[in-house]
């Protein structure tokens, strides 16, 4: 089979960027002419973290997001590859419109996936089952690609 990539949807991070500085010029207004320092400090501050993480999306190449023979590979998860032969299977999942796919994975292959975690992302990955989801799940936001049809073709490889 041929190996598919799905990249970051620059259209999404471009208008995040452009909303981002727009919102951060207004706080910066309202530090100035309004003078409410700790509501134009807040709105800034807020959305400056914003920026790097647009421009970062914006100027990245690398595909988000691969799915070949052997797994799939989801570079914002940050667990490598899961094997097909792992994955029992996979689920749309839709929280405040934001999509993810999750991947049901045996208890002992997800602590084998998710070892080398730092302590934070082990805590969120884990916490994901207590609330009712798969641990291990793909987040669909900023992706750009059908999320239907992208759940098709991981059912299609699994085992």
């Amino acid at each position: 089979m041929d190996i598919i990539e799905y990249h970051s949807s620059k259209t999404r991070y471009l208008f995040t960027l452009v909303l981002s500085i727009f919102l951060i010029a207004l706080g910066i207004f309202v530090i100035i002419d309004a003078d409410e320092l700790i509501v134009g400090l807040v709105v800034t501050g807020f959305f400056s973290l914003a920026v790097p993480i647009c421009i970062k999306e914006l100027l990245d190449t690398k595909p988000r997001l691969i799915i070949d023979d052997k797994g799939i590979t989801d570079r914002t998860l940050g667990v490598g590859k899961i094997l097909w032969s792992d994955i029992q299977a996979a689920e749309l999942n839709m929280i405040r419109h934001n999509a993810f796919i999750g991947l049901k994975v045996d208890e002992p292959k997800v602590r084998e996936y998710i070892k080398n975690q730092v302590w934070w992302k082990r805590f969120f990955i884990k916490a994901n089952k207590v609330i009712g989801f798969q641990q291990l799940n793909i987040n669909l936001v900023g992706l750009d690609a059908d999320f239907d049809e992208l759940l098709g073709q991981i059912q299609d490889r699994i085992e």
